[in-house]
């Protein structure tokens, strides 16, 4: 391998590995100005209610993310294709991202601009591939998976795009182009697709004002008028808990009980050879 051929850095959100691991994690992104747009030090008190709370949940639920896993997986097919080194940072847990910068061309793997995503990596360096939805090869892969998820559901089966919400005070305040970049995209698959696309957030949480319409209230809305679902997690290039507990489990169950006869998840990405590909290719 050259040495003297630039890396290549890929950052993602982070998550939690081992129980010490939830407190900072969760500490970390709540004080994010870039997540929570209020000024200290209230931010900083917010921050601590809130890992409190979301703490006591995720010690309940015991779940540990793949997230660390595929990430890691996507950066050694990558370096095995172009020949540059390839590392892993993430945003919020160890290693943490902005300490591996210098010198590195970084890829936040987030498919949409915010200001909470690709916003928090321009602080520390300008060297970022654009955001992922500005490509019309990615745009198929995504419409490949859909289709894919389709063909096993009802001829009458809806597709719900289901992305991660951000506070309001951030889209609002800061002007956040990301909730207009969704919709954009929603209207681009339903023309690839031929069919009604709609758009949803999900992962909210506390008592702050988020993003909305929210995943559950559209699945419930949706509910009567087609006989299946196919849920898109948009927002997500790898499977992590907002994918495997919460759609697959918590929006499986909500549909069924609104009478859904058949939930379908899309996939994520995660380290399959065209995604690679494609990173290759756009990394240059």
């Amino acid at each position: 391998m050259d040495s003297n051929r630039e890396s290549i850095l890929l950052v993602n959100m982070g998550g939690v590995r081992r129980i010490r691991d939830i407190v900072p994690f969760l500490f970390r992104m709540f004080e994010d100005r870039n997540i929570l747009f209020v000024a200290q030090p209230l931010r900083t008190v917010l921050a601590l209610v809130f890992t409190f709370m979301r703490a006591r949940a995720m010690l309940e639920s015991r779940f540990s993310t793949p997230l660390f896993d595929i990430t890691s997986a996507q950066a050694k097919l990558l370096e095995g294709m172009n020949g540059k080194e390839v590392r892993v940072g993430y945003v919020y847990s160890e290693p943490l991202f902005h300490r591996m910068v210098k010198g590195a061309r970084t890829v936040a793997m987030y498919p949409f601009y915010s200001y909470a995503t690709h916003g928090k990596i321009l602080e520390h360096t300008r060297k970022v591939v654009p955001p992922f939805c500005i490509y019309q090869e990615y745009a198929d892969m995504i419409v490949k998976r859909i289709i894919e998820a389709l063909s096993s559901c009802p001829i009458k089966s809806v597709v719900l795009l289901s992305a991660h919400s951000i506070p309001l005070s951030t889209a609002v305040k800061r002007r956040d182009p990301y909730k207009e970049d969704l919709e954009v995209f929603r209207r681009l698959l339903s023309s690839l697709l031929g069919r009604s696309v709609f758009l949803s957030f999900q992962s909210r949480f506390g008592r702050i004002r988020w993003l909305l319409p929210s995943t559950g209230e559209v699945i419930k809305r949706l509910a009567g008028h087609y006989d299946g679902i196919v849920v898109v997690p948009i927002s997500f290039i790898a499977e992590n808990s907002e994918t495997l507990r919460e759609i697959d489990e918590e929006y499986r169950k909500l549909a069924l009980e609104y009478g859904f006869k058949c939930f379908k998840r899309m996939r994520c990405l995660n380290d399959d050879v065209d995604f690679v590909e494609f990173l290759r290719r756009v990394v240059g």
